[in-house]
């Protein structure tokens, strides 16, 4: 009923105007065309005016804000909460109990103090690349050891298929969604980061501790060269990607 009422109430606007115009136009012949032009002139300089106003007051209003001190101030913190929300830096740390501890940074230079490998050793701290997505996929630095970087290369590979299996239990790995990519050269794929895996993509919750700690875990792949393996992965047997290729040993 909303939507007739309106079309109803649209349609009597429009059938008023038009009255009006014809009943002008035939009532005032000879004055139909000036009342028409000085009536568009009068609404353009109203307009044009109402702009110079609006820009005067903006104007007047920066100022405000550049030259009093307390106000800059709160334009900036403003300004850093937008940018805060949309496109940061950031880092996601699992420790070995499974719990997570993410943190958004603005500039690169803010990261490395946060990371700390030593107190870390079995942690995992992957890096994402919101600042720069390849049409909207975000890529995923793994973060092994120190020395680390942040420049990284992505890989020109991409396997078939991958299959974890966990007991009797199968599960599916996406390493590049529409959303993610894992195929970071030099990226290590270990039980650390599969434990990593299934618990930040949801695969596996908190109540699933068991499979931490599983020495090691089988998984299946069909490779970018469609090679069908079975490879056992653990702390020490892992696969690296590569630019062109992967190293597993």
């Amino acid at each position: 009923m909303g939507i007739f009422n309106s079309l109803f109430s649209l349609l009597k606007t429009g059938a008023f105007f038009v009255i009006l115009n014809d009943y002008l136009r035939r009532t005032f012949p000879e004055k139909y065309e000036e009342i028409l032009i000085s009536f568009s002139l009068k609404i353009i300089y109203l307009y044009s005016q109402g702009q110079i106003y609006l820009i005067q007051i903006q104007n007047y209003i920066n100022n405000a804000f550049e030259t009093n001190n307390y106000l800059k101030i709160i334009k900036n913190e403003f300004k850093g909460m937008v940018n805060y929300q949309e496109k940061q830096y950031e880092i996601c740390q699992m420790n070995e109990l499974g719990n997570f501890y993410c943190k958004k940074f603005l500039n690169l230079s803010d990261i490395p103090s946060y990371l700390n490998f030593k107190e870390n050793e079995k942690s995992i701290f992957v890096f994402y690349d919101n600042k720069n997505p390849n049409n909207n996929c975000v890529n995923h630095v793994v973060l092994q050891s120190q020395p680390f970087s942040l420049d990284y290369q992505v890989s020109n590979i991409k396997f078939l298929m991958i299959e974890l299996k966990i007991g009797d239990k199968s599960y599916k790995i996406d390493l590049k969604t529409e959303n993610y990519n894992y195929y970071i050269v030099n990226n290590i794929l270990d039980k650390k980061f599969f434990n990593y895996y299934l618990r930040i993509h949801k695969i596996l919750n908190s109540s699933d501790a068991l499979y931490r700690e599983l020495e090691q875990f089988n998984i299946k792949i069909i490779d970018h060269n469609i090679n069908l393996k079975e490879l056992e992965i653990s702390n020490k047997k892992f696969i690296v990607i590569k630019k062109d290729d992967y190293i597993y040993g």
